[in-house]
């Protein structure tokens, strides 16, 4: 068999020679900022106050915790009395989802009422 021709060692060694490195290209300029073609949106006659017969303390909806903490008892009690008819406590009020939400007022009047009821104690 004839001899075979010895091959440069530089076309299979891979270490031997470095790469040349990869070429950045130039850095680009921002691109322009777009024209706002865009119309701003009329404005809208803002609505006149309303007036309010209620201070804006009477006139709040209290969640389940809030009402707890204003009549000073615990959520199981809260339930026992909302499903006591003879105690004639304020029935919640759900307002778009599952929360119950109680009028403050009509809490605060049931309380005086109890209150009035138990020989002129002190409201909570």
């Amino acid at each position: 068999m004839p001899a075979r021709k010895p091959e440069p060692a530089s076309q299979f060694d891979l270490f031997s020679a470095r790469p040349e490195p990869p070429k950045r290209p130039a850095p680009a300029t921002p691109p322009p900022e777009p024209a706002n073609d865009r119309r701003a949106p009329p404005e809208r006659p803002k609505p006149a106050p309303v007036s309010n017969p209620l201070p804006p303390a009477a006139d709040e909806w209290w969640t389940t915790r809030m009402t707890c903490a204003f009549l000073k008892i615990s959520r199981k009690t809260l339930w026992e009395r909302r499903k006591d008819e003879s105690l004639g406590f304020p029935q919640p009020v759900q307002l778009g989802g599952a929360r119950n939400l109680y009028r403050a007022s009509a809490i605060r009047s049931w309380a005086d009422a109890m209150a009035q009821e138990q020989g002129g104690a002190a409201s909570p």
